[in-house]
């Protein structure tokens, strides 16, 4: 229960934004200091409970991102950066092996804190 509880104080600094089928959530992690949408971690939650910090500027790119990282298809990313080009959104290119390694060793947070380390200090509080 208590990690639950955990899970949700934590969401509670989330603005989600999209939900996958496979229920992940994107969206945005304000942190404890309420940053502003520009300046939040644009994240992914699991089904699990766990967080993971995607490495775009923008919601179209991590969309793009978190499909390729999670799916692992060339093909699928190239599709999704053209459909967004349509629209006039442009997705930053980007080398398949970077992408992978910004995934593996995420930048430094915007926020200050990791949400998996904000998540696991509020069941430590709570236990």
């Amino acid at each position: 229960m208590n990690h639950v509880a955990a899970i949700n104080a934590t969401n509670a600094l989330c603005t989600f934004v999209f939900s996958y089928d496979s229920g992940e959530l994107l969206g945005f992690w304000h942190g404890p200091k309420g940053l502003s949408y520009d300046r939040s971690d644009i994240i992914v939650h699991d089904t699990e409970g766990h967080y993971e910090i995607v490495p775009a500027k923008q919601l179209a790119e991590a969309l793009c991102y978190w499909q390729f990282y999670s799916s692992v298809d060339e093909e699928e990313l190239s599709w999704l950066i053209d459909a967004f080009s349509e629209l006039d959104i442009t997705i930053c290119p980007v080398e398949i092996e970077a992408l992978e390694e910004a995934f593996l060793k995420p930048s430094k947070l915007k926020t200050g804190i990791d949400p998996n380390k904000y998540r696991d200090e509020m069941y430590d509080q709570l236990t």
